[in-house]
């Protein structure tokens, strides 16, 4: 077996096999000593030895192109950023969260929740469309007797189960963006006022004047709400799309930016 010797600080080291030459510090302008040609070369002067050393340099190419999504992510911690929410993390941290309608909260926090969201509506939608394909089909009593509480648990759970943390992260991330949590439930004025044309709608004969007033200008209120309605998503819709505030701003510091 051919044996290697290195110099270091003016002395030899050795002897190494090939393989222990890379772990003793061989380096391109090393001196190297071969037991086959007994003299003294550089490491490329060797053809064994220059072969060695592009090996260890493709293999570090490789190893820096293999860790890309890693390196990025490292690099924008390097820069002063937090590193992005996953689904999972996002979910947790805004039940944990639920009650805060104070601080921040970075978009991937907000969209990944969003979607959390998305996807119970989604399922609760299929569970209830099974529900009434079944429902004629079953001649159970039983079944029949319950079939109303499963529709209405397959509405009302869900809303109760997101309706909270849902709200909070809508004002967080308002606030993530400089802007108060209050145009959120700006949302909230077409419901109220579809509560309201409903109630008038329904008053007894005794209150002509207010029904009078409500059939000529029912379907123009409706329209208002309707209007007000889609410029508030708009503009929120706009605001949820916008990145964090870099610097801390009085609802808390930035969730993204160290």
């Amino acid at each position: 077996m051919t044996e290697y010797y290195l110099e270091k600080n003016n002395d030899s080291a050795g002897p190494f096999t090939l393989d222990q030459l890379l772990d003793n510090g061989l380096t391109v302008n090393s001196q190297v000593w071969s037991s086959e040609t007994e003299t003294w070369a550089a490491a490329s002067a060797l053809p064994e030895v220059a072969k060695l050393l592009e090996g260890k340099s493709s293999e570090s190419k490789s190893g820096t192109a293999s860790k890309g999504s890693d390196d990025k992510t490292t690099q924008n911690q390097a820069q002063g950023e937090y590193a992005r929410m996953s689904f999972s993390e996002a979910v947790k941290y805004c039940y944990k969260n639920q009650f805060d309608f104070s601080s921040r909260a970075r978009r991937s926090e907000f969209w990944w929740f969003t979607l959390y969201v998305a996807l119970i509506f989604a399922g609760t939608q299929i569970i209830k469309i099974l529900l009434g394909l079944i429902s004629p089909s079953d001649e159970s009593t039983l079944f029949r007797a319950f079939y109303p509480i499963l529709a209405v648990i397959t509405l009302v759970l869900p809303l109760l189960i997101v309706v909270l943390p849902m709200v909070a992260v809508n004002v967080r991330r308002l606030h993530d963006t400089n802007h108060s949590g209050w145009l959120y439930y700006l949302n909230f004025v077409f419901i109220v006022g579809f509560l309201v044309l409903n109630v008038v709608d329904n008053f007894s004969p005794s209150y002509s004047v207010v029904q009078s007033v409500y059939y000529e200008l029912g379907d123009v209120l409706f329209y208002v709400l309707a209007a007000i309605v889609i410029i508030v998503n708009v503009v929120l819709l706009w605001l949820y799309l916008r990145d964090s505030d870099k610097t801390e701003n009085k609802y808390g510091p930035s969730p993204k930016y160290q």
